[in-house]
């Protein structure tokens, strides 16, 4: 429902106009697009879920992006999730792996990862339905479900570096790894997923 993310953006600081809806598989320093995705999964706004449903908006740059702010209003912010059956907002957008927008420090995988071609890389910012909290610093299932996504699309061979939290000064940097070959149920909604990250505390 374009109209309800268009509350949900704005009660972020951000509208429809910033949404990337030109094809961000173009926008990827370093894409592999495997086959032509199926319609539906052609719009840039969707729920995506490995656990419980995030709400995935890809933003038209990193300005933008850290641009956003926490909701203006936590209730309306959580009745507008509601509506659409989503635990939380996920803001992303793809990032060049030499980029200087993500922090300086990583883990040693995401290093080695980084030097392979077919990695995607992505900085997002989570705004979570009711969590306590406006913001979270660093969450696996929105990752999962961002890269599963992404992955349905055609875009990248299943490993994705997704920074997080970059905003809050508590940046975090999660690994995604999805091996489509293992419980294939034959119309590509099997496989596994494997996320590891660190977060950066003070």
């Amino acid at each position: 429902n374009h109209e309800i993310v268009a509350k949900l953006l704005n009660l972020v600081g951000l509208k429809m106009k910033h949404v990337d809806t030109s094809s961000i598989i173009q926008k990827s320093s370093h894409h592999v697009y495997k086959d032509p995705p199926s319609p539906h999964l052609q719009y840039p706004m969707v729920n995506s879920s490995v656990s419980r449903y995030k709400t995935l908006v890809p933003i038209q740059t990193l300005d933008l992006l850290h641009n956003a702010t926490n909701p203006k209003d936590a209730n309306e912010f959580r009745t507008l999730c509601d509506a659409i059956g989503s635990t939380g907002l996920y803001l992303y957008t793809p990032v060049i792996p030499s980029s200087p927008s993500c922090s300086s420090s990583s883990s040693s995988s995401a290093d080695h990862l980084n030097h392979h071609n077919h990695v995607e890389e992505f900085e997002c910012r989570q705004f979570p339905r009711a969590s306590g909290y406006p913001e979270d610093p660093a969450t696996g299932i929105a990752a999962s479900a961002l890269a599963c996504s992404l992955y349905k699309r055609g875009m990248g061979q299943g490993e994705y570096i997704v920074n997080q939290g970059t905003a809050m000064k508590r940046h975090s940097r999660c690994i995604v790894r999805i091996n489509g070959n293992d419980h294939e149920d034959g119309d590509g909604g099997g496989g596994l997923i494997y996320c590891s990250g660190i977060v950066e505390m003070d």
